[in-house]
């Protein structure tokens, strides 16, 4: 198993990790540096993992006869990183708090930011995005929006291709059965799975198949 696969198998253990190793590094000075080096480290694995990382596979889930895209490792580094940061530099304005130092009148607000950041960057790291082949059709779920495709809305005439930047194109022949929820992109037909989308493309085609689509 590859650490790409290890850490989005275990997204939520390596965040509580990340938190652990905030604490330590603000128990521990002398490691200062390098928890600035890991921090920088998980952010540049992130943006890797975000871009590269597209495993020919997707997950099933048995109870409700789904095939789901892996989670995307690349938002948990960056979530990590971004924790191990956070918990220092707010850790910082509690213990000036508590030892009744001298506060800026910036610190408390600066300290809900990092909050909100962190909790934002779990948000992404640990929801259920990507795509899911259901029996009735499509979802594409992502953080701002979503949108279903049932099966019906598809155009049989034309199949389901994968294209550049890991997308998938669909076609539909009755749009007005798509459905739009959140804030989304204005392109429905475009789907931004975390898994192959060659891989995605196929197993669409062949669910849809199955489901009495085109033969």
């Amino acid at each position: 198993m590859s650490i790409f696969a290890a850490v989005s198998r275990w997204r939520l253990w390596i965040l509580g990790g990340a938190l652990v190793v905030g604490a330590l590094l603000q128990v521990n000075r002398v490691l200062s540096l390098a928890g600035f080096l890991l921090v920088l480290g998980l952010i540049v694995l992130g943006v890797v993992a975000q871009a590269k990382y597209r495993p020919a596979e997707m997950v099933s889930r048995p109870e409700s006869d789904e095939l789901v895209s892996v989670p995307n490792p690349g938002p948990v580094f960056s979530a990590s990183g971004f924790t191990i940061l956070g918990v220092s530099l707010v850790s910082d304005d509690v213990v000036d708090l508590v030892r009744g130092n001298d506060i800026w009148w910036g610190d408390p607000a600066s300290s809900l930011l990092w909050v909100a950041l962190v909790g934002f960057w779990w948000y992404l790291a640990l929801g259920p995005w990507g795509v899911r082949v259901r029996p009735d059709g499509v979802a594409d779920r992502q953080p701002l929006g979503s949108v279903f495709v049932p099966w019906a809305a598809l155009d049989p005439g034309l199949p389901i291709v994968p294209g550049g930047q890991n997308q998938v194109f669909l076609h539909f022949s009755e749009p007005d059965r798509v459905v739009r929820r959140g804030l989304r992109r204005p392109k429905p037909n475009i789907l931004n799975p975390q898994s192959d989308a060659g891989y995605v493309a196929a197993t669409i085609n062949a669910r849809w198949r199955a489901a009495g689509g085109p033969a």
